[in-house]
C-alpha cells in the first residue's frame, strides 16, 4: 500500500512538475486571450472601464451610425477616457471575476461601467454549455500564477469541472413562467416544423423572461460580489439594466409577462438598494422599433437605441465622478 501511494504521489508530481514547464515554455501563450487583453487595458490610464456583454458590441446591419454603446459613451464623455472590455454572452459571474482583478491591480480606474441583462438570469442563457466560461472564471477568481499554471491538471483530475453543463442536460433542464412549469429547454432551443411566428416569439419570450427571479441567486449574488470588491478597492461600481423588447413580450405573451418582467426587475433593484446603490433601470425605455429579431430573442439595439443608452449612462457616470 505504501508503495502504491508512493507512486500515485511520484506520478502527482511528475505531471504538475512537467505541465509547470510547459506553462514556462508556451502556456503563457495559451491563456485566455480576453484576459490577457484586460490586464494591458488596466496598465493604461484608464477612467472608466466599461465590461460588457453582445449588447455593447453588437451593430444592427441597417445601422448607419456603426459605434458600439462603449464608444457613444466615451464620445459623450469627452475628456473621461471609457475603455471597453466586452465578450459575447459575457455574465454576473465572469464580471464578479474581472471586478476582483480590478479591485487587486495597481492601476485602477475611478468607477465601472457593468450591464444586467434580465436575459442572462433565464435558463436560455444561464446553463447554456458554451456559456460558462468556467476557464476564465477560474482563472480570475485566484488571480494568481498557480492558477493559470495547473488549471489543467485540476481539470484532468477532475478538482475544476470546465464542462459542468453538457447538451443533453442543459437541454432537459425545466422552464418555468412564473411559478408554473412551462416544459423543459429542449422544448424551446428545438426548431419545430410548421410552428408560426406568433408561437416561436411567445415561447422565447417565456424562456428568455418567464422565470421567477429569486433573491438567492448566484449570478445576482455575483453582481452584488462584484459590488463590494469595487467598493472596498475604492472604484466606483455603475450598474444598468439592459433594455429589452418590452412592447414585443407584451403583445406576444400577454399581461402576465410584464407583471414577471416587473418582478424580476424590482429584485434585482432591491438587492442593490441592500448595498446603497441605485441601479440605472433602462429595461423599459427602448421601443419594440429598436429591435430585430431572426430566430432567437435578444437585446440587441439600434442606433437610436444605444444614443439613448449612451445619454443616460454617460448622465450618471459624470454624476459618480463628479463626486470623488
Amino acid at each position: 500500500m505504501k508503495i502504491y501511494l508512493r507512486n500515485i504521489a511520484l506520478f502527482s508530481v511528475f505531471v504538475v512538475g512537467g505541465h509547470i514547464a510547459y506553462y514556462e515554455a508556451i502556456g503563457h501563450q495559451k491563456n485566455p486571450w480576453e484576459i490577457v487583453a484586460f490586464d494591458a487595458l488596466l496598465e493604461e490610464d484608464v477612467e472608466v472601464v466599461y465590461l460588457g456583454d453582445s449588447t455593447t458590441i453588437d451593430i444592427d446591419k441597417e445601422d448607419s451610425d456603426t459605434r458600439n454603446l462603449p464608444t457613444m459613451v466615451n464620445d459623450e464623455l469627452a475628456g473621461h477616457y471609457v475603455a471597453a472590455h466586452s465578450f459575447a454572452a459575457y455574465h454576473g459571474e465572469v464580471f464578479e471575476g474581472y471586478c476582483r482583478r480590478i479591485a487587486k491591480a495597481e492601476n485602477k480606474p475611478e468607477a465601472v461601467i457593468i450591464p444586467i441583462s434580465m436575459r442572462s438570469f433565464s435558463p436560455a442563457w444561464d446553463s447554456k454549455p458554451e456559456w460558462q466560461f468556467e476557464k476564465e472564471k477560474f482563472i480570475l477568481k485566484y488571480n494568481s500564477y498557480w492558477a493559470e499554471a495547473l488549471l489543467v491538471p485540476l481539470s484532468v483530475f477532475r478538482f475544476v469541472d470546465l464542462v459542468p453543463v453538457d447538451q443533453n442536460s442543459y437541454e432537459a433542464m425545466p422552464v418555468y413562467f412564473g411559478e408554473e412549469r412551462a416544459g423543459i429547454v429542449g422544448d424551446y432551443v428545438n426548431p419545430i416544423v410548421d410552428e408560426t411566428d406568433d408561437e416561436h416569439f411567445r415561447k422565447q419570450f417565456v424562456l428568455s423572461y418567464g422565470y421567477r427571479l429569486e433573491k438567492e441567486n448566484r449570478k445576482l449574488d455575483a453582481l452584488r460580489n462584484s459590488a463590494e470588491h469595487l467598493n472596498e478597492a475604492g472604484v466606483v461600481p455603475i450598474f444598468y439594466i439592459v433594455p429589452l423588447d418590452f412592447e414585443s413580450g407584451e403583445r406576444w405573451v400577454g399581461q402576465k409577462f410584464s407583471d414577471q418582467l416587473e418582478h424580476n426587475v424590482q429584485s434585482v433593484i432591491e438587492q442593490f438598494e441592500l448595498l446603497g446603490i441605485e441601479v440605472l433601470d433602462l429595461s423599459a425605455t427602448v421601443g419594440s422599433d429598436s429591435f430585430d429579431y431572426d430566430w432567437e430573442v435578444h437585446e440587441h439595439i439600434d442606433e437610436g437605441g444605444r444614443r439613448y443608452v449612451a445619454e443616460a449612462l454617460s448622465k450618471k457616470v459624470r454624476v459618480a465622478l463628479s463626486k470623488r
